[in-house]
């Protein structure tokens, strides 16, 4: 695909387009090289294609001709085919949102101070980056905060990752969970991952296959802990049934009451 200078010439014709899948579609108007005598006013359309200030009888024999076969093939990009185009387009895209919405699949980005939001369906990544919001958020991808005093809740996600200060999570179900904000609280039922690289975090989740706890005057408090490996200081460390002991130690000053601790 060409676009502007690098079009193909066509006698003294430069072409600008993009693509409008089976078709070719103008997108804006149509530059004649040497011929566009101002910008200053609005382009006159011809069967649905934009003109530069020109009309076809200001074109010369084969030009004109050119330009009207042009203009008749190159509108014949149908409304269903744009349709398909903005369809396939769609899992990209990015919606910004300060009320509540269907997900529908979409990633969703919250970025209003105060926002009660409660998303519906499955959502793709949901992203807060703002204070003092609240977002319900039933099962998606993945969740990323980076504001402060956010509330979020949900039932499941693959992906939570929790930046900032003072934000608290309760998400049932997740994937990974990265903890790299400080004066976080997370709660939850089952994580398959869960790394804390903050300080000063509250998290009590009741399962969690491997913890990985490099951060500073944490509390961790679960049911069962498949594997735990701590590099941090100043942390506690409760849990029930799992892992015997640490599996690494190298910080100071830790507490763990674990069944073989």
């Amino acid at each position: 695909m060409l676009y502007g200078s690098r079009c193909p010439k066509l006698s003294n014709i430069t072409i600008a387009y993009q693509t409008c899948a089976p078709y070719q579609k103008f997108a804006g108007p149509l530059w004649v090289s040497g011929r566009v005598r101002s910008l200053g006013a609005p382009s006159p359309k011809i069967d649905g294609v934009a003109a530069s200030l020109l009309s076809v009888n200001q074109l010369s024999g084969a030009a004109a001709a050119l330009f009207v076969l042009l203009a008749g093939t190159l509108s014949g990009c149908s409304t269903a085919d744009a349709n398909d185009a903005a369809d396939a387009g769609a899992s990209s895209e990015v919606v910004t949102l300060d009320e509540s919405a269907d997900c529908d699949g979409r990633d969703v980005l919250i970025d209003r101070d105060g926002a009660n939001v409660v998303l519906g369906g499955r959502c793709g990544t949901v992203t807060v980056d703002a204070n003092g919001s609240t977002v319900q958020v039933d099962q998606s991808e993945a969740v990323i905060v980076t504001g402060q005093d956010i509330n979020v809740t949900g039932t499941e996600t693959g992906a939570l990752t929790v930046s900032g200060r003072s934000n608290t999570t309760s998400v049932e179900n997740v994937g990974t969970a990265e903890i790299r904000g400080n004066v976080v609280t997370m709660m939850g039922s089952r994580a398959e991952r869960l790394n804390v690289s903050g300080s000063g975090n509250k998290i009590e989740v009741d399962d969690v296959v491997a913890v990985d706890l490099d951060g500073n005057d944490n509390h961790l408090a679960g049911r069962t802990i498949g594997v735990l490996e701590v590099t941090g200081s100043n942390n506690f460390v409760d849990w029930g049934s799992g892992a015997g002991a640490p599996k690494i130690n190298t910080g100071a000053d830790n507490t763990f009451t674990g069944p073989g601790a």
